[in-house]
């Protein structure tokens, strides 16, 4: 008897690790949407300049942990990035993700017909030093893109 709730204890614990992680990947996507709001009504209360300059500080307001914004235009020119301000004024039309995939693009295609959207991607993980899946979303205001995106 003993024996059994020993295995049903470990199943028990597995599935509240299962699930609870399942949760944390839920509570990410609504972090990264809510990272990417917060610039929005940033922007509505304080305009063009002043929030892309906000944004394209490194450590600053739109940055939490692994997450932050980039905003880039309708022809896929970056427009503010913290972490890479040397892309800025480059076009990432042309970028393609591990497997060939040209993920702005097709981000900047959904966003002729619809507000928001979410692409996956493979890029590599700066923490791992691999190959991963990530999760971008991408929400239009006026005529750019804001951008942020999570790992798996």
């Amino acid at each position: 008897m003993k024996n059994f709730f020993v295995k049903w204890g470990a199943f028990l614990l597995f599935c509240a690790l299962f699930f609870s992680m399942v949760e944390l990947s839920a509570a990410s996507k609504d972090e990264v949407k809510a990272m990417v709001k917060k610039v929005e009504a940033y922007y509505k209360a304080n305009g063009r300049e002043k929030t892309f300059a906000e944004v394209q500080k490194d450590k600053g307001q739109f940055e939490k942990g692994e997450l932050y914004v980039y905003i880039f235009d309708m022809n896929a020119t970056v427009l503010a990035h913290p972490k890479l301000p040397s892309w800025v004024g480059k076009s990432f039309i042309n970028l393609k993700d591990a497997d060939g995939k040209f993920f702005i693009k097709e981000a900047l295609d959904k966003l002729k017909t619809q507000k928001e959207c979410w692409i996956n991607y493979k890029w590599n993980n700066p923490e791992t030093k691999k190959i991963g899946l990530k999760h971008g979303y991408f929400l239009k205001v006026d005529d750019f893109v804001l951008s942020c995106g999570i790992w798996e």
